[in-house]
């Protein structure tokens, strides 16, 4: 084989798919040969690896300033609303509302709750969220022996 058609040969290999060893075997080549030439596709694909993992990277991050400017216009919209007494646009393309998000338990003492509100998972006993919403919405409050839990109860902008 002449030099170009063993590149060629090597580069085939990864279009071919998942059966290298018989892709491999079929270039006839010298053994130290064939090896550098395989060490040679291993640093591409390990290049071509990092170079996917860096724009992954890239990307995800770009997503995150996408979901903040989201967050941010989302609340810039609800806040103006909310000051003028309006809970609902209705646009041309799109009708934008101001509703009641569904309240979340948020805990700053774990310590501090009692056995009733705690859930056993494996190997260790960890507070039940569930159970305190349940019970604050059965009766509109926290018992005052739980402490360190509040309920947030939000506001969110609602985009058709």
């Amino acid at each position: 084989m002449k030099l170009y058609e063993l590149s060629e040969a090597y580069r085939r290999i990864e279009l071919e798919g998942d059966d290298y060893a018989i892709a491999l075997n079929s270039i006839a080549d010298e053994f130290d040969v064939k090896v550098e030439n395989i060490a040679k596709l291993i640093r591409e694909a390990e290049a071509e690896e990092s170079t996917f993992k860096e724009e992954a990277r890239r990307m995800s991050e770009k997503a995150g300033y996408a979901a903040n400017r989201v967050a941010r216009l989302k609340d810039y919209v609800r806040q103006n609303m909310e000051a003028i007494g309006r809970d609902k646009v209705q646009g041309k393309l799109f009708s934008v509302s101001v509703q009641d998000s569904t309240p979340s338990v948020v805990i700053s003492d774990d310590a501090s709750i009692p056995q009733e509100f705690l859930r056993h998972v494996p190997e260790e006993w960890q507070p039940d969220k569930k159970a305190l919403l349940d019970y604050w919405k059965a009766n509109g409050t926290i018992p005052d022996r739980v402490k360190g839990v509040e309920i947030h109860e939000g506001k969110h902008i609602r985009i058709r």
